[in-house]
């Protein structure tokens, strides 16, 4: 069930923080500098904010992500170019990545810090134990470990036509969501 912004989960009910995605200059892990525009200019844009690159979280999430290779999905992390794109090549991403070390991405995206409640609950431990089971190692934090992952999906105008920012650090999007979401409107051009 979800409601009319597209929260999947019925207490996250509510109007969309953000309308539209802001126009800036992001760095890719390749680092060539680009406008974020120019990312969702010709297909809607799955814009995947991570936690920091060591993160058993966002390593997963990567994964699950990385069979989705025909849709336009980029991830956004706190590490540096340099770091990113050795994450991306370890991950084997088709995906964009967009470095962000500074946060300034994602405090125009209004993603917030977490505290004690969101990094250890019951939720993050067996999500945690989930993952460990499945061979994904938590590694040294690269970037903030307190940061809160979140996703947007942009419009080819540069509408945020649905988000979900994370309750804690295990609160990923579903593969499956994600696809549901970006490839009607793909199919149709």
């Amino acid at each position: 069930m979800s409601c009319e912004v597209g929260h999947s989960r019925p207490a996250d009910c509510c109007k969309l923080l953000l309308v539209t995605a802001p126009q800036v200059e992001v760095t890719l892990s390749t680092g060539e500098k680009v406008p974020l525009k120019s990312l969702y200019e010709n297909q809607r844009l799955a814009l995947v904010f991570l936690r920091h690159l060591g993160c058993v979280f966002c390593k997963e999430h990567v994964a699950q992500l990385r069979n989705l290779n025909d849709l336009n999905i980029v991830f956004v992390t706190l590490g540096t170019p340099e770091a990113t794109e050795a994450f991306r090549k370890r991950m084997h991403s088709p995906h964009k990545f967009i470095s962000d070390p500074e946060k300034k991405l994602h405090a125009l995206f209004n993603l917030q810090r977490g505290g004690l409640a969101e990094t250890i609950n019951a939720h993050t431990i067996v999500r945690m134990m989930a993952a460990l089971m499945r061979g994904y190692i938590n590694g040294l934090p690269q970037g903030d470990a307190m940061q809160l992952p979140g996703v947007f999906l942009i419009e080819l105008d540069g509408s945020v036509m649905w988000e979900q920012r994370a309750r804690d650090i295990a609160d990923t999007v579903p593969p499956r969501e994600i696809k549901s979401r970006l490839r009607p409107a793909q199919q149709e051009s």
